[in-house]
C-alpha cells in the first residue's frame, strides 16, 4: 500500500487529478457511479423481485461458466497494468488518458444501475420491466465485473469503483477478490485527505470484517470491527458482528451482554392481509408486495437468538442452541438477510431440523442481488461417502467457481470429486489445492470438527501428503464424541487411515469415497422405508426411519413408530427416547420429559447414562415450569464434567 509521504513529494506534479485537491470534492462521475452504500440500498429492494417476478435465476445456462468468470479478469482495453505508485508517476497527459478510457469503462455499469433503478420502478408500478428477461441479459454482471476490473486497472486512485468492485465479487462469491479490491480501495483512499468520504472509508471497513469472519480469521475481523465507532446503523452492525465473533470465542459474559443490547429490532414484515384485497388498487398493492422498505415493521429478537445459538453451538449444546433459536417467519426483511437466513440454515440443520434448514438455504439465495443478470449453478452434494453421516446439501456456485450459497464443506467435497475426475495431473492438482483452500475454512470456522477432518483429509490424498491425512485423521478422532465410537464417522477414520498407509492417489479411486450424488427427501425416505421393510426388527432401522419423518413433517406416523421403541415393555434406548422427546419438543410437550425427570429423582437413571438425553429432560421440563428440572441438567452435567457451555448455562439460568 503506498504512503501518503510517497505521493507528496510528486504532489505538485499531479495537482489536476481530483484525488490531490486541497479540499477533496467528489468528482462527478464518482456520484453517477454511486456508492457502495447507495447500491446496498437499492439492493433491498431488488432481492424480493428476483424472487417474486418469474425471472430468469433459476434458468441454468448450458456454457462453460467458469471461462465466463475468467474473462472478467482479463484486461479489456490493452493498457498495461500498474499500481497506484505508477499510475501517480505517468505524465499528466498520459494519466489523464487512462482516466478518460476508465470513465468510459464505467459508462456501461452506470448504465445498469440506471435500469436496475427502472426496473425496479416498473415492477412497482405493475408495468413490463423490459429489461432483465431476456436469455442475454444474465450476462450483464460478468460484464460490469470485466468492466470494474478494468476501470481500476487503467485509473487505480478510483476509490468508488474499487469498492464497487468488491461488493459485487463477494456477492458472486469470490472473497479473495474481493479482500484484493478492497486492499485497492484503501491504497486510494490515502490519496484523499484524513476526513474524505468517512461513509465510504466506515463501511468498507466492515465490510472487510464481514468477509474476514466468513474466511475464518476471527482476530482480524474482531480488529476491523471495532473500528466502527460511528453512523448509528454501521454501530449497530458492527455490534452484531462483535457479538458473533464473542460467541466463537466462547466469552459467555459478553456474548449475553450483546444479545441483550440487540433483543429488539424493527424488521418489515409482509401483510398477509394484503392478498383479501380491500382498499388497494391493483398498482398500489403491487407496489407495496415489491417494496419490503415500505412494509410495517415488527420488531424481533432474532439478532439476539443468531448470537446466543451460535455460542451455544460452539460450545457443542445442540439443546440450548434449539432453545433460544425459535423457528422465524420467511416474510421477513432482515437486515443481514443473506447472512443471517444462511447460518439459520445451520443452526437448524445442527439442531435436528432440516425441512427449515432446507427452506431457509433455500430462501437465502433471493438475498443475493441481481440473480437475473448473474450466472450459477446448483448442485446437491451427498457428504456421506466422506463423513458417514447421511444428508444432502445444496450449494449455489457463481460462475461455477465460487460458493454463493450453502455449506463450505460441501463446496469442499465438490472440489474434490473434480480433482479425482480431473484429465492431467496439473487439473487435479489445481482443483486439490483449491479444496484445501475452501476446507482450512472450515478448520478455522470449526463449527463440523469431524466432517471437516474427513473431508480435509481425502483432498490431501489428492496431493499424495499421508501426514497431512493423518494429521486430519487424528485431529476428527479428538473431535468424535464418545458415543460415536465404533459408529459410521469412526469407521470413515479408519479408512482415512489405511489409504494414508498405501499410496493415496492411487489407492483412493478405488474405494470409491468420491462419488458426489444428490438425495432428495423423498429418495431418502424411500431409502429408509426399504431398510425397515427389510429389518422389521431391527430398532436402529426403525428409530432412523422415525427421526426422519418427525423431521420432515410426518409426525403422526413417526410418532406410531417411536412409541413402538419406548412402549411397555420394550427396553428402549437413550437414543430412542432423544426421537420421542424431538417430537415432544415439535408439540410443546412434556409429559415424557416429566416420566424421565421422575425417573431420575427415583434413582433409575443409570439405564441411560446419555449426557444429551438428560440435557433434552432438562430443558424440555424446563421450558414447562417444572420444578426440579435442574437435576436433569446437573445430572448431564455430571455424565460430563468437561461440558462447559453446560456448565455456563446452570450459571446464569434460574
Amino acid at each position: 500500500m503506498i504512503r501518503k509521504s510517497a505521493w507528496l513529494l510528486t504532489l505538485g506534479l499531479f495537482f489536476a487529478h481530483p484525488a490531490f485537491a486541497e479540499k477533496f470534492i467528489v468528482p462527478a462521475d464518482w456520484n453517477d457511479l454511486g456508492t457502495v452504500s447507495e447500491w446496498m440500498r437499492m439492493d433491498s429492494h431488488f432481492h424480493r423481485i428476483t424472487g417474486t417476478a418469474g425471472s430468469t435465476d433459476l434458468k441454468v445456462y448450458d456454457f462453460d461458466q467458469r471461462s465466463v468468470y475468467a474473462q472478467t479478469q482479463e484486461r479489456r482495453t490493452g493498457f498495461a497494468r500498474i499500481d497506484l505508485e505508477q499510475f501517480l508517476k505517468l505524465p499528466p497527459e498520459a494519466r489523464e488518458v487512462r482516466v478518460r478510457k476508465a470513465r468510459k469503462e464505467l459508462q456501461y455499469v452506470r448504465e445498469f444501475r440506471s435500469r436496475i433503478r427502472s426496473y425496479v420502478l416498473r415492477i412497482q408500478e405493475n408495468q413490463s420491466p423490459g429489461w432483465g428477461f431476456s436469455p442475454t441479459d444474465h450476462r450483464a454482471i460478468g460484464d460490469v465485473l470485466g468492466r470494474l476490473q478494468e476501470a481500476v486497472i487503467l485509473d487505480p486512485s478510483h476509490a468508488y469503483a474499487w469498492h464497487l468492485l468488491a461488493y459485487l465479487s463477494a456477492n458472486c462469491g469470490d472473497l479473495w477478490r474481493a479482500l484484493e479490491a478492497l486492499d485497492g480501495l484503501d491504497a486510494a483512499l490515502e490519496l484523499l485527505p484524513a476526513d474524505a468520504l468517512p461513509g465510504i472509508r466506515s463501511r468498507a471497513v466492515l465490510d472487510r470484517a464481514w468477509i474476514l469472519r466468513d474466511l475464518g480469521f476471527f482476530e482480524e475481523s474482531l480488529q476491523a470491527a471495532r473500528k466502527i465507532t460511528s453512523g448509528d446503523d454501521l454501530v449497530r452492525e458492527a455490534l452484531l458482528l462483535r457479538g458473533l465473533l464473542a460467541a466463537r470465542a466462547g466469552d459467555f459474559r459478553l456474548t449475553q451482554q450483546i444479545a441483550h443490547e440487540l433483543d429488539s429490532t424493527p424488521v418489515a414484515c409482509f401483510p398477509n392481509s394484503w392478498f383479501a384485497g380491500g382498499a388497494h388498487a391493483a398498482s398500489e398493492l403491487n407496489a407495496a408486495i415489491y417494496d419490503p422498505l415500505a412494509w410495517p415493521t415488527r420488531n424481533s429478537s432474532y439478532l439476539k437468538a443468531w448470537i446466543l445459538a451460535t455460542f451455544w453451538l460452539y460450545e457443542g449444546e445442540s439443546d440450548l442452541a434449539w432453545k433460544v433459536f425459535p423457528e422465524f417467519s420467511l416474510d421477513r426483511h432482515y437486515i443481514n438477510g443473506k447472512r443471517f437466513l444462511e447460518e439459520a440454515a445451520s443452526i437448524y440443520e445442527a439442531t435436528g431440523r432440516p425441512s427449515l434448514a432446507a427452506r431457509f438455504w433455500s430462501s437465502a439465495h433471493q438475498y443475493v442481488p441481481y440473480t437475473p443478470y448473474l450466472v450459477y449453478r446448483t448442485y446437491g452434494i451427498d457428504l456421506e461417502p466422506f463423513t458417514g453421516r447421511k444428508g444432502g446439501h445444496a450449494i449455489v456456485l457463481g460462475y461455477d467457481t465460487h460458493l454463493i450459497s450453502g455449506s463450505r464443506l460441501a463446496y469442499g467435497a465438490l472440489l474434490i470429486w473434480r480433482a479425482s475426475e480431473a484429465d492431467t495431473e496439473a487439473q487435479r492438482i489445481e482443483w486439490a489445492q483449491r479444496a484445501v483452500l475452501e476446507l482450512e475454512i472450515c478448520r478455522r470456522i470449526g463449527r463440523e470438527p469431524v466432517a471437516t477432518e474427513l473431508i480435509l483429509g481425502y483432498a490431501y490424498a489428492l496431493l499424495g501428503d499421508s501426514d497431512q491425512m493423518n494429521r486430519a485423521a487424528d485431529a476428527a478422532l479428538a473431535a468424535l464424541a464418545p458415543a460415536e465410537l465404533n459408529s459410521a464417522r469412526h469407521e470413515k477414520i479408519i479408512q482415512l487411515r489405511e489409504i494414508a498407509s498405501r499410496d493415496p492417489r492411487s489407492t483412493l479411486r478405488a474405494l470409491h469415497p468420491l462419488e458426489i450424488r444428490s438425495e432428495t427427501p423423498d429418495q431418502t425416505e424411500a431409502r429408509l422405508r426399504s431398510i425397515h421393510a427389510e429389518n422389521p426388527h431391527d430398532r436402529a432401522a426403525q428409530r432412523e426411519l422415525a427421526r426422519f419423518l418427525i423431521r420432515h413433517g410426518h409426525t403422526n406416523e413417526g410418532g406410531t413408530l417411536i412409541d413402538e421403541l419406548i412402549g411397555p415393555g420394550s427396553a428402549p434406548s437413550a437414543d430412542d427416547w432423544l426421537v420421542a422427546l424431538e417430537l415432544d419438543r415439535q408439540h410443546n410437550e412434556s409429559t415424557r420429559a416429566r416420566i424421565m425427570l421422575q425417573a431420575l429423582l427415583e434413582g433409575r437413571a443409570g439405564r441411560w447414562p446419555n449426557p444429551d438425553l438428560w440435557a433434552t429432560v432438562g430443558i424440555l421440563c424446563q421450558e414447562h415450569g417444572v420444578p426440579q428440572a435442574r437435576e436433569a441438567l446437573e445430572y448431564a452435567l455430571e455424565l460430563n464434567p468437561g461440558n462447559r457451555g453446560l456448565r455456563e448455562y446452570l450459571s446464569t439460568a434460574r
